[in-house]
């Protein structure tokens, strides 16, 4: 109701996921100002900015107005609590959406072009030295920049649950400790043979999803290599929380599951309070007890797991 005691009526809106002024970057066509924007569509009533659109259920590509694609109607509204729709503390996802959305953030930081230093060349990344060298002999990569993009096309070609199968086939194989002393470089293991899937897996299988926004009075900054960040350490082994920044306010973490009060940690973020999540899963109440780490993950990428 309004001041005046006259019911007000909910306008539905068309919210963009992509930002527009993102979208624009791509538009078909030269760049208009906002002047010729807005004299264009008073003048027909067509949004006069287009980009090319994939539509996956169809597989076409076509060219579509910027104002009808990449969004959903009244994506923020909450028809429970249309007051304040970020009330709500706590969201439900299906499993396979949240793989995709880990696997998404997860490759768009190792996209960033600083990585192909810090990442693949054994003199600046000394723990793993050894194990450059042998991934870049072994798969025929002469520069850093050609292993950068060769571990970016292994990410792209196989599924989450590919991926995760490949790192739980090395940990049957080697074992967890094992593992965790070559990703500190503890030990000069060379012949480790999907060194990519572990990576994946500590960042996109051992931690879980948490949405956090920024104190009243504060915001979030991104700089122009921090999305994906990694803060925090665990019993001597790095990375208790990888950052996604995603709006001014907004941002996605991951946290390693399974914090214990024995744990030795250094974090300038545990101290904030997240719950894990709470886990249902279809046809029985609680994980299955399983053998491998590979029986896990095959039990994971089934239907009944979804």
């Amino acid at each position: 109701m309004s001041s005046n005691g006259v019911s007000e009526k909910k306008v539905d809106q068309y919210h963009h996921y992509i930002p527009r002024f993102i979208l624009r970057r791509y538009q078909v066509g030269p760049v208009k100002s906002k002047a010729e924007r807005r004299r264009l569509f008073k003048k027909t009533g067509i949004d006069p900015e287009y980009v090319h659109y994939w539509d996956v259920a169809k597989g076409t590509l076509d060219v579509r107005p910027i104002g009808q694609v990449y969004g959903e109607q009244n994506l923020y509204r909450d028809c429970n609590n249309t007051e304040n729709p970020f009330q709500q503390t706590r969201f439900s996802v299906k499993r396979r959406p949240l793989e995709d959305l880990r696997k998404f953030l997860f490759i768009m930081h190792l996209r960033n072009v600083w990585i192909k230093d810090s990442y693949f060349d054994e003199d600046q990344n000394g723990p793993a030295r050894e194990w450059i060298k042998h991934y870049k002999q072994s798969q025929g990569f002469k520069t850093s920049a050609e292993a950068w993009l060769g571990n970016l096309q292994y990410y792209l070609d196989n599924s989450h649950s590919q991926m995760m199968t490949h790192a739980a086939e090395l940990l049957d194989k080697y074992g967890h400790g094992h593992i965790l002393e070559w990703l500190c470089g503890r030990t000069s293991v060379t012949e480790i043979e999907k060194g990519p899937a572990i990576t994946y897996r500590n960042n996109c299988g051992l931690k879980y999803t948490c949405v956090w926004e920024a104190a009243e009075g504060e915001e979030f900054v991104l700089t122009h290599n921090g999305f994906g960040l990694w803060e925090g350490i665990i019993n001597g082994f790095p990375c208790l929380h990888d950052i996604f920044v995603v709006s001014p306010r907004i941002v996605i973490v991951f946290r390693l599951r399974g914090l214990d009060l024995d744990d030795i940690v250094s974090s300038v973020l545990v101290h904030i309070e997240q719950s894990p999540p709470n886990v249902e899963y279809h046809g029985c109440p609680i994980f299955p007890g399983l053998g491998t780490h590979k029986e896990m993950e095959a039990y994971r990428s089934s239907k009944q797991a979804e």
